[in-house]
């Protein structure tokens, strides 16, 4: 036997043992092989079959049937394998005699398409049929579309692949959450925002993962609330004037609301019995708080976004002063004084559950202060572009590695790549494959 090692777009990584046997699937345009699903299958296994006979036929122009019993002695056999031992992620693809085998952990529950791709982590048998399209040389490059590569004769060598994403937090944006809305030319791709969402399955991103979301500050909406308002000193003072969208970091109430915040979140209290009443929903039953919260063990707290017109900053007699007694260049002491005395009171109140924030400015820098144990970061940087620039380069790598031994974990990124710019079109879009080959091959073991 040979063993091979496969990179797959310079993510994913698997293992394959490739015995001489060989299985025909089609032949002429002619299907050669079925598709088996058990009798009593999972939705997402359903779901999964569908998926491979719709590309199977465009690549090999035949109709693959999908049942509980087939013709044919070479079938696809989906999730009918034990997935006891494998992660939510991880997959096997094997032959077994001349069957091929695709399974995974997959949920029972039967979800619409945003909740499968957004909530569901069990699709195990979904993902490995994205896998094996991959193989066959089927790529996705943008919601509604495909590349197909056509073969009327489609022969497989066998395969024994156990197979697990590298990177744990693989996402790219969410443009396609309300792709149709959102976008002008948006019906040239697909017909409804499900096919957007279909686009994200499989591609391999992942919805959720560590120290999700941004700029939670303005989530809660204290800037609509009359009440947080009647006290103009709890609102930051930029050029003179006072901004409701940004606090007051030196504030007592701002550490207050946070804690309040957080600690409804973790007891199960909805946002507006908390008394957040302007805070948005999902109005999805058990989502009663709007985004970034979204993960049961996490609270995020980060800043109002800064802008050109306003960096973030409060300039109170209070904050100036702090600055003289905790000079930084920035103000990441002055906000994690806040984010830290949380997390404490969180840890001990609701064991298990974390604290995150971004690092991103106005809140760049190490912070003096021990991190909490319950803490999680995402380390916002410029990304693949920064491969230009050697000096640049490897700042940006010991930024991670920083935040590596900060925290004791390999630490989330948030990149900027391969985009115009927040979701705002016409631009220039930045293309550079080879950068960000170099870049997420440069991740591999500290990202």
């Amino acid at each position: 036997m040979k063993i091979q090692t496969w990179i797959v777009a310079g993510l994913l990584t698997a293992s394959l043992l490739v015995p001489a046997e060989e299985l025909k699937i089609a032949e002429n345009g002619t299907a050669c092989a079925g598709i088996l699903i058990p009798e009593k299958t999972k939705p997402v296994v359903e779901l999964a079959a569908q998926e491979l006979a719709v590309y199977l036929k465009k690549i090999t122009g035949a109709e693959f049937r999908v049942g509980t019993s087939s013709k044919f002695k070479t079938n696809f056999k989906l999730g009918f394998g034990d997935p006891k031992g494998l992660d939510d992620e991880e997959f096997i693809i094997r032959t077994s005699g001349k069957d091929i085998e695709i399974f995974g952990r997959d949920s029972k529950e039967k979800f619409p398409i945003f909740d499968l791709y957004y909530f569901c982590k069990e699709k195990g048998t979904l993902r490995g049929v994205y896998y094996f399209l991959e193989q066959l040389g089927v790529r996705w490059p943008a919601p509604g579309m495909d590349h197909i590569p056509e073969q009327k004769t489609l022969v497989l060598k066998p395969l024994d692949i156990r197979f697990k994403p590298y990177f744990k937090d693989r996402r790219i944006g969410s443009a396609a959450f309300k792709f149709m809305g959102e976008w002008p030319d948006a019906s040239e791709y697909c017909r409804n925002n499900d096919e957007a969402m279909m686009w994200y399955m499989r591609i391999g991103e992942t919805p959720r993962q560590f120290a999700h979301g941004c700029h939670s500050e303005r989530s809660l909406a204290l800037f609509k609330d009359p009440e947080w308002k009647s006290d103009v000193t709890r609102l930051q003072l930029n050029k003179g004037k006072r901004d409701p969208r940004y606090s007051c970091w030196t504030h007592p109430d701002v550490k207050k609301i946070w804690m309040k915040a957080a600690d409804a979140y973790f007891s199960g209290i909805s946002a507006h019995k908390a008394g957040f009443k302007y805070a948005s929903t999902w109005g999805r039953t058990g989502w009663d708080w709007p985004s970034p919260f979204t993960q049961p063990d996490e609270f995020m707290i980060d800043p109002m976004d800064y802008s050109q017109k306003n960096n973030g900053r409060c300039y109170c007699d209070r904050c100036q002063e702090y600055r003289k007694t905790h000079p930084c260049p920035d103000d990441t002491d002055m906000i994690w004084a806040v984010i830290g005395d949380v997390a404490d009171f969180i840890r001990e109140k609701h064991p298990g559950c974390y604290i995150t924030t971004l690092i991103y400015p106005p809140k760049y820098q190490v912070p003096t202060r021990k991190l909490p144990s319950n803490v999680r970061v995402r380390v916002c940087l410029a990304g693949p572009k920064t491969g230009l620039d050697p000096v640049h380069f490897e700042k940006e790598f010991q930024t991670i590695r920083t935040w590596n031994k900060l925290t004791g974990n390999k630490v989330p990124l948030w990149t900027y790549h391969c985009v115009g710019f927040n979701n705002v079109m016409p631009r220039i879009v930045e293309t550079y494959p080879h950068l960000l080959k170099k870049y997420i091959h440069s991740l591999k073991g500290i990202g």
